[in-house]
């Protein structure tokens, strides 16, 4: 991913609103710790610190990467995130050091031997005339809102270091304390006598060295003129040959030793800190990063050129621009078209390298629309579509390269701009017509005529007598000659605690009664 060039001051002023003290939370506590700070535009914050190591000649590089996930601008997908961060926590030191100023401080010292170049990287003071040799830590941390999330971070950190904003400054100084304590263990300060050693009897092996030259060229010498004794120069030579041999072999002996114990001591400083963590989730993804980052160095611009296409109302333009940004897609895509033969998309080749490549690369919800876009764009030119199409279309295909982490998020947010300013002009212009057209006049409310009064009376007569069937169903009685007054008088309290028994009973003596009258 590439990282903005615009950088935001290391000095943060004073404010007291809240907005101010949750952007910059993170910031201060790593300011009130001595480290000079630096704010990327995707969430990440770098801070850096310097710390002299007593007794080694050294200095603690204290590097210390945060993910603050409350602010973090990049893909959805976890490939998106690692694409993101590891790009920007992998980079070289110089690059880091750039980023707070600390750059100018930083060279590397060379040493020439016999066997070569000894390289030594060295970081000098502002206020004394000295160089120390730097010892790198990269720590990283997550910052999450709340409560730490279901999230996997092993690939990142320890998981001790997902912290929330709140517990980030105790965290940061007991992380501090114990990483100088391992530090201070690690360094072996007899290394430098041992560099010493090396680069002194190098020299001196050369020099005893030349006097072999300086011995074959008096033996020729005394040949030439045929007068001379040439059993000196044989001693110098032979001399030469032992004291050289001997001085150049322990040269060799002590440079090795000096590279061997600064190798393990960078090995086991960088297993103590997330270096070592972040190397191979680096070469893990290596692949995926590449692929990325070879869209986000294409695609961006692109589709930076499509929304000033759509800004300036060139239909034509944008889509010209979108189906270049779908061609670059599927010449970089690697999908397998054969596990995508049973889908809907399976039979054009072009769609399945298309959408394919978000597949791939955990977008498997933007098939469909994209597959619509693809249709949609392409085919433009043959069968043009309305400019509200050609819109979703594009952001559409926003949205998806965003989802992936191969467009800049500076870029989709001012195709996002675009869009939202275009739908507003399209509100405003439907506003404007509706309020242009004339008023239509409300018809006054008309009173029902005696055809759909007798209608409706008729319509209650049939419901009030469909009421009495029901209830003379229930109960047995004949309750339509009853007015509302009558029956309020007839009601007792015996009649309203009648039960299903009495019910049955009723109609029995009813049913009996009758039987009687026939006979």
């Amino acid at each position: 991913m590439v990282i903005s060039e615009k950088k935001e001051s290391s000095v943060i002023e004073s404010d007291t609103t809240e907005d101010a003290e949750t952007e910059y939370d993170i910031v201060r506590a790593l300011q009130k710790t001595e480290h000079l700070t630096h704010t990327y535009e995707n969430g990440l914050v770098l801070g850096v610190r310097l710390e002299g190591v007593t007794g080694t000649r050294g200095v603690h590089l204290d590097i210390v990467h945060i993910l603050d996930l409350r602010k973090a601008e990049f893909g959805k997908t976890n490939l998106a995130m690692r694409a993101a961060v590891l790009e920007s926590m992998n980079r070289s030191l110089e690059s880091l050091l750039e980023d707070v100023g600390l750059n100018d401080f930083l060279e590397e010292r060379t040493f020439i031997t016999a066997w070569g170049r000894v390289r030594i990287p060295t970081i000098g003071s502002a206020k004394h005339n000295s160089r120390s040799m730097i010892h790198e830590t990269r720590t990283v941390y997550v910052i999450v809102k709340d409560t730490k999330p279901s999230t996997d971070f092993s690939w990142l950190t320890e998981t001790k270091r997902v912290v929330t904003p709140d517990e980030f400054a105790l965290v940061r100084i007991t992380d501090t304390k114990s990483l100088l304590t391992n530090l201070q263990k690690q360094i072996a300060s007899e290394k430098w006598k041992i560099l010493e050693r090396g680069f002194r009897d190098s020299w001196l092996g050369i020099i005893f060295s030349s006097i072999i030259l300086v011995g074959i060229g008096s033996i020729v010498g005394v040949l030439l003129v045929n007068n001379g004794n040439v059993a000196l120069p044989i001693f110098a030579i032979i001399g030469g040959v032992l004291l050289g041999g001997y001085f150049l072999s322990s040269s060799r002996r002590h440079l090795s030793d000096f590279r061997e114990m600064v190798c393990v001591e960078e090995q086991k400083l960088s297993e103590m800190s997330d270096k070592t963590r972040i190397e191979e989730s680096v070469l893990e993804n290596m692949d995926s990063m590449r692929l990325l980052g070879d869209l986000n160095f294409v695609v961006s611009p692109l589709m930076a050129k499509a929304g000033n296409a759509l800004s300036d109302l060139d239909l034509d333009g944008a889509v010209s621009f979108a189906c270049s940004v779908m061609d670059e897609c599927m010449r970089l895509s690697s999908a397998d078209l054969s596990k995508l033969e049973g889908s809907f998309i399976g039979g054009d080749e072009g769609i399945a390298k298309f959408v394919g490549l978000f597949g791939d690369l955990g977008a498997e919800e933007y098939e469909t629309d994209l597959a619509l876009a693809y249709v949609a764009l392409t085919g433009y030119t043959i069968s043009p579509i309305s400019a509200e199409e050609v819109i979703t279309h594009i952001a559409t295909l926003n949205n998806a390269l965003y989802h992936i982490g191969a467009l800049r998020p500076d870029i989709k947010e001012i195709i996002d701009d675009l869009l939202n300013s275009r739908a507003g002009m399209e509100a405003v212009e439907y506003l404007n017509e509706e309020l242009s057209k004339p008023e239509e006049p409300i018809p006054e409310p008309s009173l029902p005529s005696k055809k759909q009064e007798e209608a409706t009376i008729e319509d209650k007569e049939d419901s009030s007598e469909e009421l009495d069937a029901l209830k003379e169903f229930i109960t047995g009685s004949d309750c339509s000659t009853k007015s509302d007054e009558e029956e309020k008088d007839f009601v007792e309290m015996d009649d309203i605690s009648t039960t299903g028994s009495d019910i049955v009973s009723r109609r029995t003596n009813g049913r009996i009664s009758g039987d009687e009258k026939t006979e």
